[in-house]
């Protein structure tokens, strides 16, 4: 079926935090690339988004950290192109030990970008996307964030720097996490975990601009963080927390 894709990889020390576990921006990172990885196995790749003028962009992120993977674990990543319902497409990931367990899973909503007149387009006009053999109605929905009001229990602005950009132009989407757990009270992050990311996507933040992060912790184990770039709004985080739990050893079975 060409709407799944896997591939075996292994945590690195860069991919880990000091506690020894899987960053979870290295998780978003690799669903990322194995998103890109099935599009190339399907001829629907770089090469072929070059020549159509057309980019794919990601407007919506709802992450689930199960039980974060330690240093030298041996992992399966899965992902699969499950619907393209009108202008969106339903991708989703999965992060599983060697013996099955689900560690990480997320539901992701993309859509397709003309290069040429910036014009959102329709998923059935590309008849080459057929090629994912997707279903045609698309059953993931994710609750509007709620907003955030009053002032910011944190603030931070970050520079866009040049490795902040990817081959788009513009920056990564993952850095919008970054930037929203960079904002985070350092007692929180080094006594807590995340246990669930949702993120919206409303525009681009490029090289050379500075983005404010605005935090608020709207729950005991909740911040909701707004980025901008002066009066744009560039991206919604809501983090779900958890006390820390202590790293499961990795053995040769895992």
């Amino acid at each position: 079926m060409g709407n799944k894709f896997a591939e075996t990889c292994r945590t690195a020390t860069y991919d880990c935090t000091f506690q020894s576990k899987l960053s979870p921006v290295t998780a978003l990172n690799w669903f990322q690339e194995i998103a890109q990885l099935h599009s190339e196995e399907l001829g629907l790749g770089f090469s072929f988004m070059e020549e159509k003028g057309l980019a794919w962009f990601l407007v919506k992120y709802d992450v689930r950290f199960i039980r974060y993977p330690v240093y030298d674990q041996r992992l399966i990543i899965e992902t699969e192109a499950v619907a393209f319902d009108r202008f969106a497409a339903h991708r989703t990931f999965r992060l599983l030990s060697q013996t099955g367990e689900l560690m990480v899973e997320a539901d992701s909503e993309w859509m397709m970008l003309d290069r040429d007149t910036g014009r959102v387009l329709r998923l059935n006009t590309i008849p080459e996307l057929a090629a994912y053999e997707t279903a045609e109605k698309s059953e993931f929905k994710m609750r509007r964030l709620e907003k955030i009001d009053g002032p910011a229990d944190q603030n931070k602005e970050f520079q866009v720097r040049y490795l902040d950009i990817d081959y788009n132009g513009h920056v990564n989407n993952v850095k919008y996490l970054v930037w929203a757990i960079e904002t985070l009270p350092p007692e929180i992050i080094n006594r807590e975990e995340i246990e669930r990311v949702r993120i919206i996507y409303k525009d681009q933040a490029f090289y050379g601009g500075t983005v404010t992060v605005k935090a608020v912790q709207t729950g005991e184990f909740i911040w909701r963080t707004d980025i901008t770039d002066g009066d744009r709004r560039l991206c919604e985080v809501e983090l779900t927390m958890r006390e820390r739990s202590e790293p499961v050893e990795c053995t040769a079975a895992c």
